[in-house]
């Protein structure tokens, strides 16, 4: 039995928070954004990116406090096990076709493991949580890696990881203010989702493209000198010997 969290108004006051922050954010013009500003916006919190997290606050709100509290510091450690191994998982994934096109299958990854966390039996779900928590802090900070545009800097990495627990702690407390008896039944369903997408996101990577093969023009019939065979193109107008005679 899930109780109710003791501050009801915290999940939905940082939620609040967070929409006024990325509002304001959003209401700068485009010359005035910073490269920061813009990666927040554009790659933060895209979808790819936010399902896993959105996913993984669902599945520690309906654990105890403890193990909620337990598997959100090894998210952060696996953010932090994610940095210090995203060249060996680069190499390692450069193997698999088309993963560069996909981040490397970074998303993908995350979202089957937020999936097979929500769609776990409950007895289990606290164990489950352990390398869910690792896998999903990792991934995330192979994202961050991959798409920071300041290139090496720390400041996207921290604001990176930030972002991820706000989502996560926001998602977390506005279940557990809201709690009702069926949020486990649903769970399971949006576990289910997540499952799927990151099934075929995943397996996008291995669609192989063909290219566009442009017509053979040797084998295309030679085009008419004239479209209408019986129109005049001559600017000029018709030659004498074709104008029509006196009867």
């Amino acid at each position: 039995m899930i109780n109710r969290s003791s501050f009801p108004w915290l999940g939905p006051a940082l939620a609040a928070f967070g929409a006024v922050a990325l509002a304001v954010l959003e209401q700068q013009t485009p010359g005035s954004r910073t490269l920061v500003s813009w990666w927040i916006l554009e790659r933060a919190l895209s979808a790819e990116n936010a399902l896993p997290l959105i996913g993984f606050g669902v599945a520690i709100a309906l654990l105890g406090s403890g193990k909620a509290t337990i598997a959100a510091l090894l998210f952060l450690l696996g953010t932090v096990l994610g940095f210090y191994c995203h060249r060996a998982f680069v190499t390692v994934m450069a193997f698999v076709p088309n993963a560069a096109d996909h981040l490397f299958l970074a998303s993908p990854i995350a979202l089957i493991a937020a999936g097979l966390l929500l769609i776990s039996p409950t007895p289990v779900r606290g164990v489950f949580a352990v390398p869910a928590a690792l896998i999903i802090g990792a991934m995330l900070a192979q994202t961050i890696s991959l798409t920071d545009p300041t290139i090496n800097g720390w400041t996207v990495s921290l604001i990176g990881v930030a972002l991820g627990l706000w989502v996560i702690v926001t998602i977390a407390l506005c279940i557990r203010a809201f709690y009702r008896p069926w949020f486990f039944v649903a769970a399971r369903i949006v576990g289910s989702w997540l499952l799927a997408i990151g099934l075929l996101y995943g397996s996008a990577a291995f669609v192989v493209r063909t290219p566009l093969s442009l017509p053979d023009t040797n084998l295309m019939p030679p085009s008419s000198a004239r479209a209408l065979p019986d129109v005049n193109t001559n600017p000029s107008g018709p030659e004498p010997e074709q104008l029509p005679t006196e009867p």
